[in-house]
């Protein structure tokens, strides 16, 4: 008996193993993180702003002088992660508070958004509370995890920043494609309530340039349609490396607000492999 409990153990820890150096390959071909670039600040502008700035100021006499239009900056670092930080004069506790809402919502750094390596541990933790295999569907590669039991996923297959639920995950598809190295998609099955288990599933488009495929548009749907969005990224080169020129997110839903449905960001000014101060950081994350 104890035997047998051994072998099973081992062949348990044998399976599991063989997945995750299989799963490797796809979180390899999605952590490309910009090649040689390290880090890099540049400006954003975008409309939800000014809207924030207008409703601050509705309140205020006509013939008194506005505030002092704050700069919003993105920060990015490879180990780091991204933020977007408002600098500038009286800035208000409730500015602060928005820039935080935006670096995770207004503006996505789509490489190494999935299978991040920096959540690799967590991944691993999770699979070993799950069942899981591989199957080929024409040239894609279909890796399935499925929990015994529903899971909070946090952050462990992607980031934050898209609608896509993290908690009461009872599976996940990986749609990869081997010949071309690129992830396809994901489907991501979750208990919406104690009787209804919805599909949210996730394509991803690339575009090609000189030679390199990177993350055009991601659209997303849920299987009842309460969820339907888009993210869309246009590319300009800076120095020898593409970066997002501007970022259009559409979000659809009787319960979506207007001003919510339509968001373009715009980034300009880069400055690549710059020294970023750690406080950059660490004050976002208060």
């Amino acid at each position: 008996m104890k035997k047998a409990l051994l072998s099973a153990l081992f062949l348990m820890i044998f399976v599991t193993s063989a997945f995750a150096v299989s799963l490797s390959k796809v979180e390899k071909a999605t952590n490309i993180c910009l090649g040689e670039i390290k880090s890099y600040v540049c400006d954003v502008d975008t409309m939800q702003f000014e809207n924030i700035m207008k409703k601050m100021t509705s309140g205020m006499p006509e013939n008194m002088p506005r505030p002092q239009k704050p700069a919003l900056k993105k920060y990015w670092h490879k180990n780091r992660g991204m933020v977007i930080r408002v600098e500038g004069k009286n800035i208000f506790p409730y500015m602060a508070e928005m820039s935080k809402q935006m670096s995770s919502q207004f503006a996505l750094e789509l490489s190494c958004f999935f299978l991040p390596f920096d959540k690799k541990m967590e991944r691993e933790l999770l699979l070993k509370s799950a069942e899981f295999s591989v199957r080929k569907e024409g040239d894609k590669e279909i890796y399935l995890v499925d929990f015994k039991n529903k899971q909070d996923i946090g952050n462990a297959f992607f980031k934050t920043g898209l609608p896509i639920p993290t908690k009461d995950v009872k599976a996940i598809e990986i749609i990869f494609n081997p010949k071309e190295a690129l992830l396809e998609g994901m489907n991501i099955d979750y208990e919406k309530d104690q009787i209804n288990t919805m599909r949210l599933s996730l394509k991803i488009n690339y575009i090609e340039l000189e030679g390199k495929k990177y993350m055009e548009e991601i659209n997303i749907v849920s299987s009842d349609d309460s969820i339907k969005s888009s993210f869309k990224t246009e590319f300009t080169k800076v120095g020898k490396y593409y970066l997002p020129a501007r970022q259009t997110r559409i979000v659809e839903g009787k319960d979506i607000p207007e001003e919510n449905r339509k968001i373009e960001v715009s980034f300009k000014n880069y400055k690549i492999n710059v020294k970023i101060p750690k406080r950059v950081f660490a004050e976002v994350k208060k």
